[in-house]
């Protein structure tokens, strides 16, 4: 396989990084993907923290020996990846996009006669990707089931109460719950392999949010 180029990863960085070209360029599929659906990683911050990853992120493409050094030496240390402030706060942050996206197109008036409110029942759902695609980036992963449980099971109190106090928490526990019971380390095969089909189930549900979200709002 040909080595990827810092350089070329710059320029890609610069035309499109905000769509997550270079990530796709770097085998990166889940990130660029939530890059392109969230304007550069939360309307450019991710982008910008790029500037300093690009790196190291070309040399973890490349498995650089001391990338790979390194990787084997925190499996040692830690069976289980360490605590990340900022992969846990861009589970809740994505969580929460996802979940008030799919909230906000979900009709509040009957249409044609019928009532779409049981269409709430997919907000814990959307919270759950949100959180379990940003918990998949890079050399960790994790199952969905933890955070899917646990964000239907806090489901009923959001429901009943409502606010966004419900919501939020909802994300957080789901967040928790994914790092404290479902994450995990990626070995390197993993990593090249499950999220081109992953990105495009992804691409496919969050493209039909945005279309129903146009609809209602020209409608």
């Amino acid at each position: 396989m040909a080595k990827k180029s810092v350089m070329l990863t710059y320029v890609l960085w610069f035309v499109g990084g905000f769509f997550g070209i270079h990530h796709f360029y770097l085998g990166r599929d889940i990130q660029a993907f939530l890059w392109w659906c969230t304007l550069g990683g939360y309307f450019g911050l991710g982008w910008l923290r790029d500037i300093v990853y690009i790196p190291f992120y070309v040399a973890d493409a490349n498995s650089e020996p001391e990338v790979v050094q390194r990787f084997k030496e925190s499996i040692r240390s830690h069976p289980k990846p360490p605590f990340s402030t900022t992969r846990f706060t861009g589970m809740v942050i994505v969580g929460y996009l996802w979940g008030s996206v799919v909230s906000i197109a979900i009709p509040e008036d009957e249409i044609a006669g019928i009532n779409w409110k049981w269409l709430d029942l997919v907000v814990p759902l959307a919270i759950t990707l949100g959180v379990w695609s940003v918990g998949n980036i890079g050399r960790e992963k994790g199952s969905i089931w933890w955070p899917l449980i646990t964000a239907y099971s806090f489901y009923p109190l959001y429901y009943i109460y409502g606010g966004d106090f419900m919501f939020v928490s909802m994300i957080f526990l789901s967040a928790l719950a994914f790092d404290s019971k479902s994450k995990k380390w990626k070995p390197r095969q993993d990593q090249k392999k499950r999220f081109i089909q992953a990105s495009n189930y992804s691409y496919k549900l969050w493209s039909s949010i945005l279309r129903s979200l146009v609809q209602l709002f020209l409608f």
